[in-house]
């Protein structure tokens, strides 16, 4: 005969891994276990599982044991509402013994039975009300079953809010995934539109014969944009980076593409250096920066190329807002450094000045434009590459085909960031004349 600590102990020991929380186990599945093991060992025949939601004083049904499919059951019951609530709200087990000529009957298959005893008991762990266990007995409920019930009250509701707390992350996952699927889903569409709006790639070959251009967004949409056009045998090439990456820079570069296509295209301002002074003029009217505190705008390197001259030169005249053009000629890499002002922003009186640099060239030089994000990229040490660096490789690869300079260009750069995530969005043209 065992005694009361030994009988303890060992239904304990019994229930230890029924009763334990599993993360690959669902909340309802792990609750029907405890039920299937929990109510036939203490002599129960019935039985009904609430969770608690202590902020909106609720009970939610979660799962029950032999319940009949015709039988009514509560799915919601507040605190303080019929006994079930009533034990909630005052964390009290509360015990039942139904008189036999009103209690509870339940029908089987070939009788009736009264119903001797109801339990039902608060699930209380850490001081915290976790649900409502709710069984029904045909005998008197033995006293070693109901302290056993009390001892493993605690390790039942620890358990139960480790698998609650574990449905609702999985449930906020899957709310925060759909989510993320919609906006990846909008800005990959947002994508397209970006990509229509850049030159396609027939109308940089029929304008250049020889160029490549490495353009690499950190995101899906880009802030960096490329841009050409071609008016009365000048040719325009230009390449910005719009403040911010991803979704922000690209309705940037959404403004600027808009602009320099009115600007040059449209009001015919063929003068680089008043473009820059127009597209200026134009953002910051766009953005209401003489009212707002908005201080974005852009960062570019625009050229004219020239029409050859009786000599089959080329004039390449320069304007640049906090970019530089590299140019590739006689075995030496020039640097037309841009005026040190963005395009964009709120500068009072004093309006910004953009001037003209120009260069004659011959056919095979090389003009290089590019956004600052190459020279910024970063390695694991967040050593950046550095415009330096680039420039000197930029000369050292001159020779090389235009396609040969790209490969060499990206394969270089994984080799610097390795592994490393991209810092910014990269664009770098090439184009020989």
């Amino acid at each position: 005969m065992l005694d009361d600590k030994q009988f303890y102990d060992l239904a304990i020991a019994k229930f230890v891994d029924v009763m334990q929380w599993h993360q690959d186990v669902a909340l309802e599945s792990w609750a029907e276990n405890l039920l299937d093991n929990l109510v036939p060992f203490v002599e129960g025949v019935r039985a009904s599982l609430y969770v608690a939601d202590p902020e909106e004083q609720v009970l939610t049904f979660l799962t029950g044991f032999a319940l009949d499919t015709g039988d009514e059951i509560k799915r919601k019951i507040k605190y303080g509402e019929d006994l079930i609530g009533q034990a909630a709200k005052t964390r009290q087990i509360i015990q039942i013994e139904p008189q036999l000529d009103e209690g509870v009957i339940l029908e089987t298959t070939t009788t009736q039975i009264p119903i001797r005893q109801i339990l039902i008991q608060p699930i209380i762990s850490n001081d915290q009300l976790s649900g409502i266990l709710e069984i029904l007995f045909f005998r008197e409920l033995q006293a070693e079953y109901l302290e056993f019930l009390k001892q493993i009250n605690a390790n039942i509701g620890s358990n139960l809010n480790l698998h609650i707390q574990e449905e609702k992350l999985k449930k906020r996952n899957s709310e925060l995934d759909k989510k993320n699927k919609q906006i990846t889903s909008s800005i990959k569409y947002a994508k397209n539109i970006q990509d229509a709006i850049l030159p396609q790639q027939d109308y940089f070959t029929q304008t250049f014969d020889s160029h490549f251009i490495l353009f690499l967004p950190k995101d899906i949409v880009s802030g960096d944009f490329y841009w050409v056009s071609q008016v009365d045998e000048k040719i325009f090439l230009a390449a910005v980076d719009c403040t911010g990456h991803g979704v922000a820079g690209a309705f940037m570069s959404m403004i600027g593409n808009t602009l320099l296509n009115q600007i040059i295209n449209e009001k015919g301002i063929l003068d680089p250096a008043q473009i820059l002074h127009a597209l200026n003029e134009n953002i910051q009217v766009a953005l209401k920066q003489d009212t707002s505190k908005n201080k974005d705008g852009m960062d570019l390197a625009l050229c004219c190329i020239m029409p050859p001259n009786e000599a089959g030169k080329r004039e390449v005249i320069y304007a640049g807002a906090k970019r530089p053009l590299y140019v590739a000629c006689r075995n030496e890499l020039f640097e037309l450094k841009g005026d040190r002002y963005s395009i964009g922003g709120w500068f009072g009186i004093d309006s910004p000045k953009f001037t003209n640099k120009s260069l004659n060239l011959d056919v095979g030089d090389i003009i290089y434009l590019t956004t600052d994000g190459y020279g910024d990229a970063a390695n694991q040490n967040r050593k950046k590459f550095g415009e330096r660096r680039l420039k000197k490789m930029l000369i050292e690869y001159h020779k090389e085909t235009m396609s040969q300079q790209k490969r060499l260009l990206l394969k270089t750069l994984n080799e610097h960031q390795q592994g490393t995530e991209q810092r910014d969005d990269i664009t770098v043209i090439g184009v020989k004349l």
